[in-house]
């Protein structure tokens, strides 16, 4: 029984340290909102959140987004690196090919009434 007990307890340790670790490596975007929407003055909150994980973006939408366009530009060649159109809520970009020293910019729009854009680095 106490070895039973004792597995258990190594186990959430374990895995408590795992998730731990995972967060704390994990870079989050700074996201602003360029363009509000044109009718009536509101509030607009951003409805996204991105982060970076080793070399990979991930992109998490607070509600589901019929037209979510990402464009991700590398700053110093101007050159686009990513462009797609999204229906998810959540979705991970890969820019693993990507040099990991360069300030890239992304461009989220958003139904053709928002405009959020941040800058990053894969470091």
């Amino acid at each position: 029984m106490k070895k039973k007990l004792l597995s258990l307890l190594l186990i959430i340790l374990f895995t408590g340290y795992i998730s731990a670790e995972i967060t704390t490596t994990r870079k989050k975007i700074e996201l602003k909102v360029e363009k509000k929407i044109d009718h009536r003055s509101a509030i607009v909150n951003n409805p996204i959140q991105a982060s970076i994980y080793n070399s990979v973006v991930e992109i998490h939408s607070e509600y589901y987004i019929s037209n979510l366009i990402i464009s991700i530009i590398n700053t110093e060649t101007g050159e686009i690196i990513y462009y797609n159109q999204h229906t998810d809520n959540l979705f991970n970009i890969d820019l693993s090919e990507q040099n990991i020293d360069t300030e890239y910019l992304i461009l989220i729009s958003i139904e053709d009434n928002l405009l959020i854009k941040g800058e990053f680095t894969l470091n």
